[in-house]
Order: C-alpha cells, then structure tokens, then sequence
C-alpha cells in the first residue's frame, strides 16, 4: 500500500478516537469503597521494564488509613512504617526468586485496610517501584499524568446489612510484621481488555480500508 494511503488510514483511525492500550502503570481495586469500613485493597503492579524485574514497592498511605493486614502478597515480605504513632508506610520486599519478572508482567498484592470516615474523598497511594537495576519509577502523580498514583475513592457507608457490600466496620490496629503468602496469582482477566482492544482496532481498520476501496472506484467512475 502506497504511503499516501498508509498516511489516509491513520488519520481515519485516529478521527475514529480508537482506544489504544494503557501504558504501564499500578492500579488499586477496587476503585472505590464505603468511607468507615474494612475493606480489602489489591495492588495491581505492571513491570514495564524489558531487562529488569521488580523487586521493591514503597508505597504511602494516604491518612486514615489504618489496621493493615497482609491477605496475599505472592511470598514478599511486608513491613510497616510507623509516624506519630500512625501507620504511614508500607514497604514490600521481594525474595530472590520472587520478584516481578522483566517484560510486561503483573503482580498482585493484597491488604485488608480500615478506610477513613471521609465519604467522597479519594485517597491517593503513592508508590515508589524499585527494579533490579536499580531504576525507580515514581508512581506519585496526579490522575490522567504519565505517572498517576493509584487512587481509591471513600463512597457513603452502606447502613448494616446492607446487601451489596463486601466491607465490614473498621476496628481493630495493625502491628508491624514480616509475612507471605503463596496464594496463586491468576492474571488471565488483564489480557482481556488487550484482546477486546485488538478486535475492535481490526474491525475498524477493515471498515476504514473498505471505505477508502469504495471512495477510489467512485472517484475513477
């Protein structure tokens, strides 16, 4: 295909506004959770780097948050970090063997938290992503920048027995600890949204050279 044609499908597809696939990043689910409660937060981290692995997450906790329990964290060890009595860090250590491999692999961490009673904030958790090379990426900024933080957004509390609702009251303090977990980590349902992406951009493209074939017999005619 000529290069002036190549140029005529690209300025169709992106009039078209076809979602592309995200970049790397680190997400928190779910994305939001009623204010007060426990609830349990999973931390899905994308290894973006081609030669080195992760092997070290630092990530702040936003104020409020309390009563950290670790639930599954693929065999790495945990440490909190104290401040005035609060827990305001908490640092994720992978063993030799277990860390996040190069590529674009995922890993999935998991807390049972105590969420602060503030409905409609949104609680951003600031990480810092530690590679082997010793490379770091600062997943600290704002939402829609090139490095968003994960944020959580406090909904109203669910009045008790309430259907619909997987959190409990908060209660309960959390200790400092050293813990692991072997639980399997299933990441099958992230390729999904890769593959719906890839389908739609084929039909697309199809539809966009159909119109284009269409276009130039007329215009011959």
């Amino acid at each position: 295909m000529p290069s002036s044609q190549k140029l005529l499908l690209v300025l169709l597809l992106a009039s078209l506004g076809l979602p592309t696939p995200a970049s790397a990043h680190i997400e928190v689910k779910p994305k939001k959770a009623p204010a007060g409660q426990r609830a349990t937060l999973t931390f899905i981290v994308e290894n973006e780097s081609s030669t080195a692995g992760t092997q070290k997450l630092d990530v702040q906790l936003p104020e409020g948050i309390s009563a950290v329990t670790p639930r599954s964290v693929r065999g790495w060890k945990v440490r909190l970090q104290r401040s005035g009595g609060n827990i305001d860090r908490l640092v994720l250590t992978a063993p030799q063997g277990r860390e996040i491999p190069a590529g674009h692999n995922r890993g999935r961490f998991s807390f049972s938290v105590a969420l602060p009673g503030r409905p409609g904030a949104k609680l951003p958790f600031k990480v810092l992503q530690t590679y082997e090379d010793g490379g770091i990426q600062r997943w600290i900024g704002s939402p829609g920048s090139e490095e968003p933080a994960p944020t959580l957004r406090l909904t109203a509390s669910k009045a008790p027995g309430q259907e619909g609702s997987q959190s409990q009251p908060a209660q309960g303090s959390a200790n400092s600890t050293t813990a692991s977990d072997d639980s399997a980590d299933n990441d099958e349902d992230d390729g999904g949204s890769g593959v719906l992406i890839a389908i739609v951009a084929a039909i697309v493209l199809a539809a966009a050279v159909a119109a284009w074939a269409l276009w130039r017999r007329r215009r011959r005619s």
